[in-house]
């Protein structure tokens, strides 16, 4: 059984990402992500090497390893 959360726009967004209408990039601090669909999930942009995220528990890593700070994360 398959536990793992895969990330949506509405996941994203209910924890604290708010994007622009005009670019649909995501952004929370210093990190920037954009939807790339179902399949792939999020692409991490604006650094050398992009970083794909796809469930929820990457987000969070991504978030701790970036801020040092937990996500809050209202669902």
């Amino acid at each position: 059984m398959n536990s793992e959360i895969i990330l949506t726009p509405e996941i994203v967004e209910k924890c604290g990402f708010k994007t622009n209408p005009t670019d649909f990039i995501f952004r929370l601090k210093s990190i920037s992500l954009v939807y790339s669909g179902p399949d792939k999930g999020f692409i991490r942009v604006g650094i050398n090497k992009p970083c794909y995220v796809q469930f929820l528990h990457q987000l969070q890593n991504l978030y701790f390893i970036e801020t040092g700070e937990e996500l809050n994360i209202q669902l």
